[in-house]
């Protein structure tokens, strides 16, 4: 290619990061989450980092509500860069507003539903657009997590995330939630274990991370990415221990800067 012919491809793909930096702004963004999460009394922070500086990222979050309990899809596309946005971005235009109603209704009903089935029409109607969203046989792992504040009661369904929950409750750093199912719209999914439970207390707060969490990840020798975060916690006084500044000190301890990173902390 001649230099020419190069320079006259920059603006072309400027103008495609540029929006699709604009269509994730419209969905996941941390002000979205926080005016959400601020109807149900939480407070919330979210951070993202692409692995290349400026560009969108290849990781999907979307929070919803219905029937007074919050729910958040978290998702980690399985490549990075401009074609791991577009798909993120595809499947977030794809979640009208009635198919969002209809993922969170089988988990709703009652406070007693099932959150396995809501991520499993997310499945069926990931695949029914599949060639639309450009979702590949690996499919896109995902976790579900309901939050219902009458019962104090957290649910989540997680369909191939290699990630861990964390609740930290005072100065205590605990991990639950594993993944029990296989990514969603793969070739091999998609069986799903029922949705696993715990109990929160008011002041709690829930960590849910894309990347670095999976102890397989951390390098020979390494502490495993909880231990770091249970350390970094230890030095903190309790008032320190916010949820802004988790989403801001967290990356840098357990940062894996060839992958895209989304964190969210959200104080119950």
């Amino acid at each position: 290619m001649s230099l020419e012919a190069g320079r006259d491809r920059i603006p072309t793909v400027l103008g495609v990061r540029e929006k699709l930096l604009a269509t994730q702004a419209q969905y996941q963004s941390p002000e979205i989450a926080r005016t959400v999460a601020k109807g149900f009394g939480f407070d919330v922070a979210v951070a993202q980092r692409a692995c290349k500086r400026g560009d969108p990222t290849g990781d999907f979050y979307r929070l919803m509500q219905k029937e007074g309990q919050l729910f958040i899809l978290f998702g980690d596309a399985p490549k990075h860069g401009l074609l791991a946005a577009r798909l993120v971005n595809r499947i977030h235009t794809t979640l009208t507003p009635d198919i969002t109603d209809q993922i969170v209704q089988a988990s709703s009903n009652g406070r007693g539903g099932d959150l396995t089935q809501s991520i499993l029409y997310l499945d069926r109607h990931l695949r029914e657009n599949k060639k639309h969203i450009g979702l590949q046989d690996d499919g896109i792992p995902m976790l579900m997590v309901g939050i219902d504040p009458v019962n104090k009661r957290i649910r989540n369904a997680n369909a191939g995330l290699t990630t861990d929950v964390i609740l930290l409750r005072n100065k205590h750093a605990a991990r639950f939630f594993r993944p029990n199912g296989a990514p969603l719209g793969s070739t091999w999914g998609p069986d799903m274990d029922p949705a696993q439970e715990h109990r929160y207390a008011k002041g709690d707060i829930l960590i849910l991370m894309t990347d670095g969490m999976d102890d397989k990840s951390a390098k020979a020798g390494d502490e495993p990415p909880i231990e770091k975060i249970k350390k970094f916690i230890s030095i903190l006084e309790e008032s320190e221990i916010t949820p802004e500044r988790l989403v801001k000190r967290i990356p840098s301890i357990i940062s894996r800067a060839s992958d895209d990173l989304t964190i969210m902390a959200i104080q119950l």
